[in-house]
Parts: structure tokens; sequence; C-alpha cells
């Protein structure tokens, strides 16, 4: 199901009806919106109560009359509006009725309806009926995007997933194994690595695994909120569960979760009685909202992570050993950026990409990013990691001036960046002689090929080259003592990247 579409449950015993009003909906909403339209079916409660427990509704349309019940009686919708009211509180509830007593409708509106549409063909009320469909599609569509807004709580650079290097298809192909599992996941790894990304990943794989298209996920980082705070977000809040708060009964993120995957960040951060409440969640799979009596089953999948060491957290009695227990079904630890080097291109480039979505009218891209500052932006120990790349990009592309045609000015990098001090790593030359008599074997079973090693070494020498001629193809084809129409197409077959030097200004978008 497209994450925007908006579903419909409709719960009547007559299949005429069902039919009518499913179409009745679908005129309505293709004259107001090109959106998604999805609609449900149920002839009975009990099928109806299945669905509601398994899909999130933005709209439920519940008949009254419902049929017998087996003992000489009838079946009424409006004694099962709290119930439906009680798994998703956040579902707009409609009686349809052909019965027009006052009493019966304030009895479906005391229980919880939004509202009521009558079954007639009268034209002043059919009209009413549309009208009340129409803003039901409304707030729907609102509440959407206030779900898809909570569930992105990340900026543009966390949500990516790169994964050129080794070691990140390595975790990229133990997420897919993973998403085969309902089981928690608990991702480790510093801060500001992507854990995010990680998560949404494993989320895309579940959805993929099980043949949703889509799949909910919501995100929240629980280590930063109080104790209170946390279980009122995590869980929801029962009606008058709290003095002056109103009537209305607040949906938990769980809700919002259902039938997809609830990403908790730095649980690590957990109080002792935060993480008991985590623990029976998971072992019970349900749980209460703040001032509820009733449980509430949950079908999300839980996603945890830390930046914490858990094993040292347990040992100092500050993490339950049985939560982490329960936590690391699958467990799943990002590696560092010094072990996947070749991510940090893309990185930096989806980084720029982010940056460059709020300062429009600035001209840019990685290709004129001169060669220090690439090796800058790519060094080892980056202070917060992928959330210091992208700090640093957002400075840059924030502060450094601009030509008359817009084109970002790099020259006054160090001083945009405070940096002072940085030069490439220092190298001992090495001479062809010393290379050829260096007591070292080359040839062994990691030998990539004659072919590859031949590729590698051209690639090693002309980039040395370029970088001692500041960028000049000329200078450097003579260094090398061939001619610059080789070194032109030896720099295209190896995809080389030509450094820019101090006066270089590169006008590519």
């Amino acid at each position: 199901m497209n994450e925007k579409c908006i579903s419909i449950l409709i719960v009547d015993d007559q299949r005429a009806d069902r039919i009518s009003t499913s179409l009745e909906c679908k005129n309505i909403f293709s004259a107001i919106s090109d959106a998604e339209l999805c609609i449900e079916e149920s002839a009975t409660l009990e099928n109806a109560y299945q669905k509601v427990s398994e899909q999130t509704f933005h709209i439920i349309l519940l008949d009254k009359d419902l049929g017998e019940d087996g003992k000489g009686g009838r079946i009424s919708g409006i004694d099962y509006i709290a119930a439906f009211m009680e798994l998703q509180p956040h579902a707009q509830i409609f009686m349809i009725t052909g019965d027009e007593r006052y009493t019966e409708i304030v009895s479906a509106l005391k229980n919880g309806a939004a509202d009521y549409f009558l079954k007639t063909n009268d034209p002043e009320k059919t009209e009413y009926r549309s009208e009340m469909l129409r803003r039901a599609f409304s707030r729907s569509s609102d509440e959407i995007e206030k779900t898809l807004t909570r569930q992105s709580q990340k900026t543009g650079l966390y949500g990516d997933f790169v994964c050129n290097s080794p070691v990140m298809k390595r975790l990229d192909q133990k997420l897919k194994a993973i998403a085969e599992a309902s089981r928690p996941v608990l991702i480790l790894g510093a801060t500001g690595l992507g854990k995010g990304a990680v998560a949404r990943r494993l989320n895309k794989f579940r959805a993929d695994h099980v043949g949703q298209g889509s799949r909910p996920f919501v995100n929240v980082n629980i280590g930063a909120m109080p104790d209170a705070l946390a279980q009122s977000e995590l869980f929801g809040q029962d009606a008058y569960s709290f003095t002056g708060s109103g009537s209305k009964m607040k949906p938990g993120l769980l809700d919002y979760a259902k039938g997809g995957d609830i990403f908790l960040d730095e649980v690590g951060d957990t109080s002792p009685e935060m993480q008991l409440k985590l623990l029976k969640v998971i072992e019970e799979r349900q749980y209460l909202r703040v001032g509820g009596r009733q449980a509430i089953q949950t079908n999300a999948r839980f996603i945890f992570a830390t930046n914490k060491n858990v094993h040292e957290l347990i040992r100092q009695g500050k993490f339950r050993e049985d939560l982490y227990m329960r936590m690391q079904a699958f467990e799943v630890e990002i590696p560092s950026l010094e072990e996947r080097k070749e991510d940090l291109p893309a990185i930096i480039e989806l980084a720029l990409r982010s940056c460059l979505q709020e300062a429009r009218q600035k001209k840019i891209s990685i290709q004129d990013f001169p060669d220090d500052l690439m090796r800058y932006l790519m060094r080892d120990g980056i202070p917060g990691n992928i959330r210091g790349i992208e700090n640093d990009v957002a400075k840059l592309v924030s502060f450094l001036p601009v030509d008359a045609k817009g084109y970002v000015n790099f020259r006054e990098w160090r001083n945009v960046l405070g940096v002072s001090g940085f030069q490439r790593k220092s190298r001992s030359r090495l001479s062809l002689d010393d290379f050829i008599s260096a007591d070292t074997e080359l040839v062994g079973p990691q030998f990539p090929g004659y072919r590859a090693a031949q590729m590698a070494f051209e690639k090693k020498i002309i980039e040395e080259a370029l970088a001692q001629s500041d960028g000049n193809m000329l200078v450097a084809a003579g260094r090398l003592k061939i001619a610059r129409s080789t070194m032109s197409k030896k720099v295209k077959a190896l995809k080389i990247r030509v450094p820019k030097g101090e006066g270089y200004e590169a006008r590519t978008t």
C-alpha cells in the first residue's frame, strides 16, 4: 500500500450497500484529489475487527444495523465504536444509518463517532453526506502529511544509504537476510554514522519481503525524552488521563507503526523504568496507554539503536540484561568511516545536494572541490562522522563567496572551516630501483591479476603526477615523459579525478 494512500474500511452486512458506498467514495475522491484511495470492505464485525487490528485505516464507515445476533436481537454498530477507537484512535469513524431518530444519533456521537451518514436518496441529505466525506478526506490527507513528517525526523543526508565499500555491501546483504524475520534488531555504531539510514533500509527490505510496497516507519529518539513524555509519545494517552487534558484520546507512535517498524534511537540512554516497559512490550506484544486499562496489541517490528557500549552499561547496572537479550535477536554494527573510504565521495555529494536545496541560488558540484578540500573532508577521525561532513559542507555553501554567475569560489575554504596546517600526508619518495629491489612479494593468493595490477600502478603514478602539477595535464604528462594526448586517454580510461589547484575555477553544475 502506498504510504500516501487514504485508507477506508466500509462495514456493512449488505453487499449492495457496500458497493454503493464504495463507488460514492471513489467518485467524490477522484473529483478532489489525484492521490490514491484504498478501500477495504467487511460484511461482519468479526472480520472488521480483524482488519482494524492488522491494518491502519484513516476512515471507518460503520453501519448501525448489522443484522441479527442469533439470539433474536439486532447487532448495532454503535456498540462497537469504542472498540474500534481503542485500536485506532486516530481514525475518523462515521455511523451509517437509515434511522433518523435523534437518540440513536446522539448515542453514536457519545461513543466516539465523528459524525453520521443517512442512507437516503434525498438530494439535500446526499449533498451533506458528500460534503462530510470531502472534509474527511481532507483531514485524512493532512494527518498523512503530519505522520510522514513525524516519520522523517532527519535531515536529507541521513535517509540515504551509501554502500559502495565492501564492508557496507556486506552489511546490506545482512539487512536483506534479517528482513525475512520480524524479531527485534539492535543497530550499534558511533554518533553520526547513519543508524537511521540503516533502519530505513531494513524497513524497505522488510516491505519488499512481505509484499507491502511501502511500510510504516516511525522514528523517535527515545533517549532524549523525559520518562513521562517518552511514555506518552510511545504508548499514547487515554482520555482524561491527566487533569485538563480534555476528552480526546491521544494515539501513540505505536499506533502509527501498526503493520510497520518503529525505530527507537539512543535506547542506551533510557531509564530503568522505561527499559522495563519496553521489555514488557517486546515480550507480550501489547501495551497500555498512559492512564488506560485496556491492553492494545501491536504487530510493529522494533528496531533499536545506540552509540553506547551496552555490555559496559549492563556491567555498571545501567541497562537491563534481559532487555538487551530481547533487543539483539539480530545485531548490526555499522563500520566506521575509516573502514568505508569508498563511500565518502558519495556521502559528501549527498551532503552537498542536501545543502544546495536550501541555497538554490548558488551553483556548485563536487567536481568543483579543490583536491586539498576533498582530502580534508575524507580525512580520518572526522568529528561527528557523517554529521560532521554535512556540517562542514553546510558552512562552505553558506559562507563562501560566489561570483557574478552564482558559482561558489572555494579559495577561502580553509578560513571558513578554521583549518590551519592541514597538509597532504608526508611520504617518502620511492625510486623505481627501490621498488624493483624491495624485499616484498607481490604475487600471492590475493594477487588481482596482471591487468588489474598494471591499471592500479598506472593510476597511482598518474594521480601523483597530477597532484604534483596542480592539476595541469600538460605538466603532468611532461613529468611522466608521455604525450599529453596519451595522458588524457589514460585519465579518461582509468576514471581519474583531475585535482583543481588554488587558481582553478570550474564551471560545471
